[in-house]
C-alpha cells in the first residue's frame, strides 16, 4: 500500500478551489495528500499547505505534529482554510525567503 494514498478517501470540499485559484496566481501545485494536502511553489518559494474547509475542521494529530516539527525547523507550512487566506500566504513567505533558482543554461 502506497504510505502516501489518502486514508479519508475525500479531499475537503474547498481544496479544488484554493488549488485552481493558486494556479490561476502562477503557483506550481502539486497534490501530496499525506502528511499534508499540497505542495505549492511560486516565485521561488515551496511551501507545504494543509487544506481544511472552515475553521472548524479537525486537523489530525499526524497532521499537526508534521507542521509543528516542519515550524521548529524552519521550514515554510500552512494550514489553509478558505481562499481569503491566499492573499497573505505568499507576500509574508517571499519576504521572509531569498530567492535561490538557477536557470537551466548556468547549471
Amino acid at each position: 500500500m502506497n504510505k502516501f494514498a489518502r486514508r479519508t478517501g475525500l479531499p475537503d470540499a474547498n481544496e479544488r478551489t484554493i488549488i485552481r485559484e493558486l494556479e490561476d496566481r502562477g503557483a506550481v501545485v502539486i497534490v501530496l495528500d499525506r502528511p499534508v494536502d499540497l505542495l505549492v511553489g511560486y516565485r521561488g518559494v515551496w511551501t507545504v499547505l494543509e487544506i481544511k474547509n472552515g475553521a472548524k475542521a479537525r486537523v489530525r494529530l499526524q497532521q499537526e505534529q508534521f507542521l509543528i516539527e516542519m515550524t521548529e525547523r524552519g521550514l515554510p507550512n500552512d494550514l489553509i482554510y478558505d481562499l481569503d487566506q491566499i492573499d497573505e500566504l505568499f507576500p509574508r513567505k517571499l519576504a521572509n525567503s531569498p530567492v535561490r533558482y538557477a536557470v537551466a543554461d548556468e547549471l
